[in-house]
């Protein structure tokens, strides 16, 4: 970890695991070439495997700050049914990413607004990544 006045660094390794519930549950696959849409099964599947990821995080000023973060997960070993989306896939193809960047400012003593960033990459769902753009609005109420 890196910790200036500023702004801190994180950089962090290790072993993880991700489980996901997907059964009874499909996907729309748009092939272009051929002019088709596939309706294809999606199934639950379990993935352990080297985790790694940063965050950063700093303030501007009193009132404004930042964050990216970048969490990924590459599976070791995956055995993956013949058929299966993704049976052909190596581990780094594998890797799921999860990316996420904000930034805040607090624009009284009881609110503050920020934008969010967030982009999804989980090969076994969805060979794309999802993104998702956010606006939000905290509130504060304290009670004496």
């Amino acid at each position: 970890m890196i910790d200036r006045k500023n702004s801190a660094l994180e950089i962090r390794a290790g072993f993880g695991a991700i489980q996901v519930s997907a059964n009874n549950q499909h996907r729309v696959k748009d092939d272009k070439t051929a002019g088709v849409v596939v309706i294809e099964n999606i199934y639950s599947f379990d993935q352990k495997g080297l985790e790694y990821g940063l965050s950063w995080t700093g303030k501007w000023n009193a009132t404004s700050d930042y964050s990216l973060t970048a969490d990924l997960l590459t599976p070791l070993g995956e055995d993956i049914p013949v058929g299966d989306i993704c049976a052909n896939c190596s581990d780094s193809e594998l890797t799921n990413i999860d990316i996420k960047a904000k930034i805040g400012t607090k624009i009284s003593n009881w609110a503050t607004l920020s934008y969010e960033y967030k982009a999804i990459k989980q090969p076994r769902l969805l060979d794309r990544f999802q993104i998702l753009h956010g606006f939000v609005l905290n509130i504060v109420y304290e009670s004496l």
